[in-house]
């Protein structure tokens, strides 16, 4: 991993405690998503001094935000109150408006502001004033980042919202910026909510294939030695060549966390999100996200639609009582249980229960048993050192987790797998880039070892071998709360770790591009789509 992805990975994990200090902005953005919250007040004092001191953790990051947090009368009070209470950074976003004023920048700055991040959506007073709404703002905001540049070790950096007036000119937007010495820019997609959608859609919103081009080449323009350069709520599958651009999974909480009361209604049996409307969610970042949860949803309502059920004793415990409340409306004889566990008398409770089948992964194999029960039907391997259970278990149905090191093994020796009867191969789960660069293997050689006809592949690109079977509906326990009930937190991790898949572009023309999910997120962020190979129609589908 680059020292440039190091950085970015630290920073999205680092602790960030966002708190909005007003609902007023001095803009009237055409694309603001948050048009609907601004009635226009100050949230008072001590509303946010107890947010910002809740909040607190050490080595967190402090985010003051509106609307536009500047505006606030006692911005410098809150600004000194986080300095106060520990933070080690204070930051907000700004229209860079009021920092047009060195008085002002001097009273922030002697507070404790570290950082300031400017929204600027264009490179001339015509482009930057319309999308605004403001006359003179482009030239008042200029000066404001001249201010603040030139103050030793003040951190200033540019947001732009790419959007159907400024898509053409974002090179020239970068380039603007990058003479007036800012190194680090967030480019963010225009997202349909807010006025962008409810006044200004067929301006604002934009079609993607259409504005690559010029997107493509103020990419990798912007990609320099010494800058950083993050996309945010951009769709993956455009990046191809450029993964490092792909947005950290991570910051789908912060999406999460956007929309925590709509979420949180969704998930506990109300209505559905008010913005699941098919014109909206075609162009939302968060699109496959929400249908990810919605099945899970759905599964847990009516459990009889479920084939599978996924518990992890290995990860967090829920409570007897919990367990007693979501088995009760299982049916266990449909279900197949796909089980984690530390060792077999972990497990044991588990395989006595009236499951159609288990799939049982041990963390140690130590005591497991010679006579194992019928219903378990597959044991998940993911040492080499466990490949001896082959021999002692020799009718047992088998599937290997493959990690880096696993997979390495087992290419230095092909016929330990190639020949099985019976055999699923699958991938280790990862949630970060650094974790996926020390355990996840390049699958590129696989289709090349030409396995055997017992021989398929689960959560696997068909591109990489042609024997891959589709996903099943499974019950997953991960995305629980410790009551039993749908968490915001836990779903969005289980997504993040197990279901956020990717494709590239070229995808389209495959004749799998309808059953297939693609690859995990970080597996394209390390390794890239390059090994995502299209299959024609004239190859046929292999299966």
């Amino acid at each position: 991993m680059s020292e440039q992805n190091q950085v970015k990975e630290q920073a999205v994990l680092e602790p960030r405690h966002w708190v909005r200090i007003t609902e007023a902005c001095n803009n009237r953005c055409m694309f603001c998503l948050d048009s609907e919250s601004l009635t226009g007040r100050h949230l008072p004092f001590d509303e946010v001094a107890s947010r910002i001191r809740e909040g607190f953790q050490p080595g967190a990051r402090l985010i003051l935000s509106g609307g536009e947090a500047s505006i606030h009368p006692q911005f410098i009070d809150f600004v000194h109150l986080g300095k106060q209470t520990g933070y080690g950074w204070i930051q907000t976003v700004s229209n860079g408006r009021m920092w047009s004023s060195k008085t002002f920048c001097e009273q922030a700055i002697q507070a404790g502001l570290n950082e300031v991040t400017f929204s600027m959506h264009g490179h001339t007073p015509e482009l930057h004033d319309e999308l605004t709404g403001v006359p003179g703002g482009f030239k008042q905001a200029l000066r404001g980042m001249l201010n603040l540049r030139a103050v030793p070790g003040m951190v200033v950096n540019v947001d732009i919202c790419i959007n159907g007036k400024n898509y053409k000119h974002l090179k020239e937007i970068i380039a603007f910026y990058e003479r007036l010495g800012i190194h680090e820019f967030d480019l963010l997609q225009v997202v349909p909510f807010g006025r962008a959608f409810e006044e200004h859609q067929e301006t604002m919103l934009y079609d993607v294939d259409e504005a690559f081009p010029y997107l493509n080449e103020a990419f990798h323009f912007a990609k320099k030695p010494n800058h950083y350069i993050w996309t945010n709520r951009f769709p993956p599958a455009y990046l191809e060549g450029i993964e490092d651009l792909i947005q950290d999974p991570h910051k789908l909480h912060d999406e999460v966390r956007g929309r925590s009361d709509a979420f949180k209604t969704w998930l506990d049996g109300g209505p559905a999100l008010p913005c699941r409307q098919a014109e909206r969610c075609r162009h939302c970042f968060l699109q496959a996200f929400c249908d990810w949860v919605e099945d899970q949803r759905a599964l847990w309502q009516n459990p009889a639609e479920a084939t599978g059920l996924r518990v992890d004793l290995t990860n967090r415990g829920l409570s007897e009582k919990t367990w007693t409340a979501i088995l009760k409306h299982l049916p266990f004889e449909t279900l197949t249980l796909r089980l984690f566990a530390e060792d077999y008398q972990q497990a044991e409770v588990w395989l006595e229960r009236p499951f159609k089948a288990i799939h049982l992964k041990l963390q140690r194999y130590a005591d497991l048993p010679q006579e194992l029960p019928k219903k378990l039907t597959r044991l998940i391997l993911h040492r080499e050192s466990q490949l001896s259970l082959l021999e002692r278990h020799p009718n047992t149905n088998w599937e290997f987790l493959l990690n880096k090191t696993f997979w390495n093994a087992l290419q230095t020796r092909p016929e330990r797998w190639t020949s099985l009867p019976r055999l699923v191969l699958s991938l280790v789960e990862t949630e970060t880039l650094s974790e996926t660069q020390d355990l996840l293997p390049d699958l590129s050689s696989l289709a090349r070892l030409n396995p055997g006809p017992g021989v398929t592949v689960e959560g696997i690109a068909p591109c990489f071998c042609i024997t891959s079977k589709e996903e099943e509906a499974v019950l997953d326990t991960g995305v629980l709360d410790q009551k039993g009930r749908i968490s915001q937190q836990a779903i969005t991790d289980r997504y993040i770790r197990c279901a956020y898949r990717v494709k590239s572009v070229r995808c389209r023309g495959c004749v799998h591009h309808d059953t297939c999910t693609g690859m995990p997120i970080n597996y394209i962020r390390h390794f890239g789509f390059r090994h995502l190979v299209p299959k024609t129609p004239t190859e046929g589908d292999g299966r």
